[in-house]
């Protein structure tokens, strides 16, 4: 089987953040995407002492369209799985995806469900691509006509900045939402652009959407499960079969 990229998103809007900061992260991800998603905080311990992460840092593993996504608060969301159709494996051992991400996570431990419930008020750092989620996941339960949705994943500034929107088809054409920079969804058209490149510049402001380079869809399910069919998959990694390795690029994770 020939090999299946998987794009991964990615920011350069990396911190410094402390242990307890990122806890604070993944908990707020993970009470954004709701007990209906199936998520953990994990504890990692980072002995590469020359890359993007901290020392000690806390992530949330997550399900969405068939396959795991790590999220930080340092940089994102990238793709966690390493295979498709293998996705109760990749739940019982974190340690290829970690690995995969950085060499550094060599120990870690998933924390028990026992911490107190976590506030989802507030900004999530880096946290386009879950709050694309949600705000998909909330107008397609709110009763609204959408006949079809996706994640608009792109680039900026010759790759060097990472970001996520929701564009959905209704009754009265294509809207796109970014929900990090605004509340209201807006019309760009009667029918789904040919290019993606053209959904994410319509998303991104006006003077400065020539950076737009290089974009890349995700279909979203008409369903109120975050949990996806791996056939969601097949728009980014189109004839992917059992068990099809999915390599990862080398770029970190997606704001």
């Amino acid at each position: 089987m020939r090999p299946i990229f998987l794009l991964l998103l990615f920011s350069l809007l990396v911190t410094g953040a402390s242990a307890e900061s990122s806890l604070r992260s993944a908990r707020q991800a993970q009470a954004l995407l709701g007990p209906g998603t199936w998520s953990r905080v994990v504890h990692i311990e980072n002995s590469n002492t020359h890359g993007t992460y901290p020392h000690r840092l806390y992530a949330l593993v997550f399900e969405f369209s068939g396959i795991l996504w790590f999220y930080t608060e340092t940089n994102g969301t990238q793709s966690f799985s390493l295979w498709t159709h293998r996705l109760e494996a990749e739940k019982a051992d974190f340690r290829p995806g970690l690995l995969a991400i950085d060499p550094g996570f060599t120990r870690y431990s998933i924390l028990e469900d026992t911490a107190p419930p976590t506030s989802s008020r507030g900004e999530l750092p880096n946290g386009c691509l879950i709050e694309s989620l949600v705000a998909g996941r909330d107008r397609l339960t709110s009763g609204g006509k959408i006949r079809s949705a996706r994640l608009v994943m792109y680039y900026a500034r010759e790759r060097q900045e990472g970001h996520c929107v929701l564009a959905y088809e209704a009754t009265d054409g294509i809207f796109v939402l970014d929900p990090t920079r605004e509340q209201t969804a807006r019309r760009i058209g009667g029918h789904w652009p040919r290019d993606p490149v053209e959904l994410a510049q319509a998303a991104w402001p006006s003077e400065r959407r020539s950076e737009i380079k290089e974009a890349r869809t995700l279909d979203f399910p008409l369903s109120s499960a975050l949990p996806a069919s791996p056939s969601a998959l097949a728009a980014l990694t189109p004839g992917a079969g059992e068990g099809t390795f999915l390599p990862r690029a080398s770029a970190p994770g997606h704001g």
